[in-house]
């Protein structure tokens, strides 16, 4: 087991679909826990994006959310074609240029606000971890439910 003082990347790589992200949440036993009792988080099939991967117990089945950076902060992407499509190219831009130096902590508040306890994430092995360099901020020791509770809780 590899240590958090390592910090490897808390983003599965593009190489994790939809099915693998599926099989890979059934094994951390999703299925059986409350929804969003086990999520990941992967590289989308559209480059820019990434993609939360969950299992909702009320639907009996697998949800995959996009999300990408767009206007300084990290949004869901819309459910609608017209504004999914303007949406991924803004995203695309930006990932394009660079994402800012700490736009991870716009990701955490994202994912918080929409129920994702991080303490529940199933991180990838050192060998299924993104690659792409603009995530090389995205860690286990910012990640780390404890430090961000620290660093956000609001007094």
């Amino acid at each position: 087991m590899q240590s958090k003082n390592e910090s490897s990347s808390v983003i599965f790589s593009n190489e994790m679909d939809a099915k693998k992200a599926c099989l890979k949440l059934d094994v951390a036993g999703a299925r059986q826990k409350p929804s969003k009792g086990k999520w990941l988080l992967r590289e989308s099939s559209v480059d820019g994006l990434l993609t939360i991967s969950y299992f909702n117990q009320e639907k009996k089945g697998y949800y995959h959310l996009r999300v990408g950076f767009k206007d300084n902060e990290w949004q869901l992407a819309p459910s609608t074609n017209e504004e999914a499509e303007e949406f991924v190219k803004k995203a695309q831009a930006v990932f394009k240029n660079a994402l800012p130096e700490n736009s991870y902590e716009s990701l955490l508040h994202l994912l918080t606000d929409n129920g994702f306890d991080l303490s529940k994430q199933v991180h990838p092995k050192p060998t299924e971890s993104t690659r792409t360099s603009r995530y090389s901020s995205y860690i286990e020791d910012v990640f780390d439910e404890s430090s961000f509770n620290n660093r956000y809780s609001k007094l």
